[in-house]
């Protein structure tokens, strides 16, 4: 899943500059030899890493077999009560997300400004929720409680990929509302990267889904393909979704080109990227680690994709960071080859955190996720309410292989049962 999701991340950034240049592209440089080098040694490194890591036993996919074991055993339900939590948890998002533009210019000049579009509707965003808590918007440390809504979303399909079920009474009602309210949030910022999020679990699930699990999930992502088209047709630029998307991608690379050749003042050193949060936490302080005036040139917008990003953080020793991310993408796509107890109640780790590193990798090509604290927030909230979840009892036979099974003179192996119980199954 991480492995797919980068070499899609690098293709479409190697290749759509060949595609005639976006309406507010045209007359800009083109990509440059240097900025192509750049893009190729990163992803040389991922590779590498990532090939490296798989030395040894042959593995196998853990996590799958975890998470799918043919729906033997019993087959629990989710308890209402965890799912009326994640309601409140998602209305918190939610209420963050209109106190934001409340307190901020107000849902009147909020709604005109939208209205506008183009850059007007960016000037909104920026009013709203790109506003510092010096200068009267909300501090870091509750704005960044608006990705509640995405959070609950995730840990409920988590647990739909563990197999468990949802209450017959409370689960329909419980899955509307949050879906509602992580809509709510996404008209309300005119958000478009959260969309991303939903991806990798919905491919995960109508991988291992079954038929009627697969026609839920095949209405899913036309529901997610409709609302991406809507909220860029609401940015004002009369673009869709497939036209932001070469818009973003094309300007990455252009941005990247310009950047080797005009950044001034020094690297950041993991400050815009992985490191972000320790500057968000420095900031909550008052203590500016950087400028975070673009001190580059840059067409049409300055925000940067995950290229432009590391060379501002690392110059060319940025490929070296992916060095570490290809070893923990082998983990979460694979994992370990063993299959026994502590491996297998891994497994469901591996599973959550691979949907997350995932989205961090399609999101590359636009405004990485891993740029503020939200992303890790997230993880941390999906990885402890799922795990609150999985610790109910829940056995699960995984067959023995035909080939060991069948040697005489071996004593009979000991049972392997999925996570979390690890614990032996009476006949």
């Amino acid at each position: 899943m991480v492995f797919i999701s980068f070499t899609l991340t690098t293709i479409a950034v190697l290749f759509a500059p060949l595609l005639p240049p976006a309406p507010l592209l045209e007359g800009a440089q083109p990509v440059s030899l240097e900025a192509r080098t750049f893009i190729l040694a990163c992803y040389a490194a991922f590779g590498l890493s990532y090939a490296l890591s798989a030395s040894g036993a042959p593995a196998r996919r853990a996590a799958a077999r975890a998470y799918n074991c043919g729906g033997s055993g019993p087959v629990l339900v989710v308890r209402p009560a965890y799912l009326l939590l994640l309601v409140g948890w998602s209305a918190i998002g939610a209420a963050v997300s209109i106190l934001q533009i409340h307190t901020s210019v107000g849902f009147a000049t909020y709604a005109s400004m939208l209205d506008v579009g183009g850059r007007m509707a960016e000037d909104a965003r920026g009013a709203t929720v790109g506003l510092e808590g010096s200068i009267g918007g909300l501090p870091g440390w509750i704005k960044m409680w608006n990705q509640n809504c995405t959070a609950s979303l995730l840990i409920v399909l988590n647990l739909v990929m563990a197999r468990r079920k949802l209450p017959q009474r409370w689960g329909p009602l419980c899955v509307g509302l949050l879906i509602s309210l992580f809509i709510v949030r996404n008209f309300l910022y005119l958000d478009r990267l959260s969309l991303l999020v939903l991806v990798p679990p919905i491919a995960e699930v109508w991988r291992h889904g079954r038929k009627r699990t697969r026609r839920w999930i095949l209405a899913g992502a036309g529901a997610v393909l409709i609302l991406a088209q809507v909220q860029s047709l609401r940015r004002g630029y009369g673009f869709g979704a497939l036209e932001f998307l070469v818009l973003y991608v094309q300007s990455g690379a252009i941005n990247l080109t310009l950047m080797i050749d005009s950044l001034e003042g020094g690297h950041t050193y993991g400050l815009v990227t992985v490191l972000s949060p320790i500057y968000f936490a420095a900031k909550a302080f008052g203590v500016r680690l950087y400028d975070t005036s673009p001190h580059f040139l840059w067409v049409w917008n300055h925000a940067q994709d995950a290229y432009g990003t590391l060379f501002q953080d690392f110059g060319w020793f940025a490929p070296c960071t992916f060095l570490p991310f290809g070893f923990l993408a082998r983990w979460a796509d694979l994992g370990s080859a063993r299959t026994r107890g502590s491996s297998l109640k891994g497994a469901a780790t591996r599973e959550r955190v691979k949907l997350l590193l995932g989205y961090a990798a399609l999101s590359m090509m636009f405004v990485p996720a891993y740029q503020g604290p939200e992303f890790y927030l997230t993880l941390a909230a999906v990885l402890a309410a799922t795990s609150a979840e999985y610790r109910r009892p829940r056995l699960c036979f995984l067959p023995l292989p035909a080939a060991r099974a069948s040697k005489p003179g071996r004593p009979a192996p000991r049972p392997r049962w999925s996570y979390p119980t690890g614990q032996p199954l009476t006949p």
